[in-house]
């Protein structure tokens, strides 16, 4: 039963990064009905971006979190910004285009940090909690608490404000969220920015989920 219940622990932690993931992807889904094939690429470049900074530039980890999630935000509002010409008119040609950036974000990955991969301490250092025989890692409890934050302040986002509200009308029905004024092409740009940054987010907890 321990070894179970000890399984199932890390278990909860490797699925809170996996759940990040998807709730990147399924917002750029859900909002443009687009299946973005570069996700995991922005991932991976979110993943080498916190490392760096935190490793290279000895950054606090929370401070090389943020810088990583700002970065590929970024790099999904650049996305959405190249893409945009084509909404509404050839979406086969939007599909190939986020292949086509996830293998220049492949390339330039590949540049920057070869094709090795690193290994990254964790940014936690307090020992492993134990409890009811139960040894626990400390950083589990802390990838479990940032997937909670997130959703909170996801849900938070898209009930609470005019622009979450905005992105679900384009998600039902985009010509007439245009009808009433809502910029269509700003809402789809939110949306692949705030995948981006989830998807950072997620890549940065797991620096030290699986070890």
């Amino acid at each position: 039963m321990q070894v179970f219940l000890q399984t199932l622990i890390g278990g909860l932690s490797l699925g809170a990064i996996y759940a990040l993931v998807a709730m990147g992807f399924s917002l750029v889904y859900r909002t443009m009905g687009l299946v973005n094939f570069a996700h995991a690429d922005v991932l991976m470049i979110g993943a080498y971006t916190a490392s760096t900074f935190y490793m290279s530039s000895r950054l606090p980890f929370a401070l090389a979190m943020a810088l990583a999630i700002a970065i590929t935000a970024l790099i999904g509002l650049f996305i959405e910004r190249v893409l945009r010409p084509l909404e509404n008119k050839d979406f086969t040609l939007m599909l190939i285009g986020t292949i086509g950036f996830g293998m220049v974000l492949q390339a330039v990955a590949v540049l920057i940090w070869g094709a090795t991969g690193r290994a990254v301490a964790s940014p936690v250092k307090a020992a492993p909690l134990e409890f009811l025989g139960l040894r626990v890692r400390t950083y589990d409890l802390v990838v479990l608490l940032i997937a909670a934050l997130a959703v909170l302040l996801l849900v938070g986002f898209l009930q609470r404000t005019k622009m979450g509200a905005a992105m679900q009308a384009v998600a039902m029905d985009h010509e007439a969220a245009t009808a009433v004024g809502i910029h269509v092409g700003r809402s789809n740009a939110i949306a692949f920015a705030v995948g981006a940054g989830l998807a950072a987010l997620a890549a940065a907890s797991s620096a030290r989920c699986c070890t």
